[in-house]
């Protein structure tokens, strides 16, 4: 009974690692698509993270926020997140 057991949970972690694997290829093809729509539609994005003000490689960065239609991508997903908390801190001049 024991061995059926451990048989079953381990095949419910490989399961659930290939779910995962799966789902997080199914996330950054979803963002990929969204790039390349943003280039199409001529949607205005950034190329420097408002929050530490360096540059971002939109091609790479997996971190980006849509704010009042335009794009804004970061460097780190704390940045996202800073800015999605509050966007016009980050903004105004």
């Amino acid at each position: 009974m024991k061995k059926v057991f451990v048989i079953c949970l381990i095949c419910l972690l490989a399961f659930t690692l290939v779910m995962a694997a799966g789902c997080s290829k199914k996330e950054e093809k979803a963002q990929n698509t969204k790039k390349m729509e943003t280039a199409k539609t001529g949607m205005k994005a950034s190329l420097i993270d408002p929050v530490d003000k360096k540059p971002v490689d939109i091609k790479t960065t997996p971190y980006y926020y849509v704010y009042k239609d335009v794009e804004y991508y970061f460097n780190t997903e704390a940045n996202m997140k800073a800015f999605r908390e509050d966007p016009d801190k980050y903004l105004t001049p």
